[in-house]
């Protein structure tokens, strides 16, 4: 049987910081959405190194970025 047809995304994973130098800031993975239209996240998951279920109401605007992190104060704290 043939592979799919295969699908051009408009979330892609934008940047992963990944066991940062101890102290510097916490690990971080960044989607960002280069579409033309906002994308329902909704019922997303990310899983391997990082577990996180996008709730209901997620959205990515286009030509926006999401930082997923452990610690929302560090991250904010270094934009």
């Amino acid at each position: 049987m043939p592979d799919p047809p295969r699908r051009a995304e408009d979330v892609v994973i934008n940047e992963i910081f990944y066991n940062p130098p101890a102290g510097d800031a916490d690990e971080f993975v960044e989607l960002a959405n280069r579409g033309s239209q906002a994308v329902d996240l909704a019922g997303w998951r990310m899983r391997g190194g990082i577990a996180f279920d996008f709730p209901a109401g997620t959205r990515i605007a286009p030509g926006e970025f999401l930082v997923l992190a452990a610690t929302l104060v560090e991250i904010k704290s270094r934009t």
